[in-house]
């Protein structure tokens, strides 16, 4: 269950993964990206194994062969996904500091 939809920004899907390594740190640990939900031009909602605590401060990144791109962000939500037992049991809001420059990358994959 999401929380109540408060974002005015259009958001962006994806119906295929992006071709590359979605992660997420957090505390020096680095967690895989289960699902990316959707992004905007202020966040991402993102599928994880664990919840996250509101107002962590994350990076979020990706990867390929060719590049790799971090974006700094912080937790505004997380909520257990509609099947938690299925990978990504957790969804995570997160508002990032430069949400196009991944956003960008995403789309080019």
């Amino acid at each position: 269950m999401f929380p109540e939809e408060k974002r005015k920004q259009e958001r962006h899907s994806f119906e295929n993964p992006p071709e590359g390594a979605l992660f997420l740190l957090s505390n020096g640990a680095r967690l895989e990206v289960a699902g990316i939900n959707d992004i905007s031009n202020s966040g991402v909602s993102l599928g994880l194994d664990q919840p996250l605590v509101v107002a962590q401060q994350v990076t979020v990144g990706f990867a390929d062969a060719a590049v790799c791109v971090q974006v700094r962000g912080t937790v505004t939500w997380c909520a257990p996904a509609d099947d938690a037992t299925k990978p990504g049991s957790f969804a995570v809001g997160i508002e990032l500091t430069s949400p196009m420059l991944l956003l960008s990358m995403l789309k080019k994959h």
